[in-house]
């Protein structure tokens, strides 16, 4: 359970605040929700029913500087993100994200960053979409780890990158 004032991960909208545990109707009955402010949308808000554990699954507690690296240091690759069905890939993508387990982000920007420099190699570039979702994996770790390791956002693919190679 959470309290009122946590910082927490939430999925694809990344650091949260728990601004407030309330009690609603919006469903014909009263219901218990956290009331979640992303920090990086100002003024959203976002209603999780204390009782559906399919989306309290999904409240993370912020990960500390150890934790971080032990998980960087230890994430395998999981199922390839990559298709030549640019459908595919995007669905492929968009779940990894909604899901926002760190250690599959970890893995698809891995995965998208070797992608990228092969193409780089052939002229070729990333599909807007295949850019987009790097990004925005990109954004949501970067949001987590940079309150407890210092880096710069451009420092954050070169960081799970490298941290890979050392072990």
């Amino acid at each position: 359970m959470f309290s009122i004032g946590d910082t927490v991960m939430y999925g694809a909208d990344g650091v949260c605040r728990i601004a407030d545990i309330t009690t609603l109707d919006l469903t014909g009955s009263d219901e218990s929700y956290y009331v979640l402010t992303p920090e990086s949308e100002n003024g959203s808000k976002i209603f999780v029913p204390t009782e559906n554990s399919a989306l309290t699954e999904r409240i993370q507690p912020l990960l500390s500087k150890d934790e971080i690296m032990e998980l960087v240091a230890n994430v395998k690759p999981c199922e390839p993100f990559w298709s030549e069905n640019s459908g595919e890939r995007r669905q492929r993508y968009s779940e990894a994200v909604k899901g926002g387990d760190r250690g599959v982000l970890i893995a698809m920007i891995r995965e998208l960053y070797e992608k990228r420099s092969g193409l780089s190699g052939k002229r070729k570039r990333f599909s807007v979409t295949d850019e987009k979702y790097y990004k925005l994996a990109q954004k949501i770790l970067y949001d987590e780890f940079s309150r407890v390791i210092p880096m710069k956002f451009d420092d954050l693919v070169p960081f799970v990158c490298k941290t890979a190679a050392e072990t």
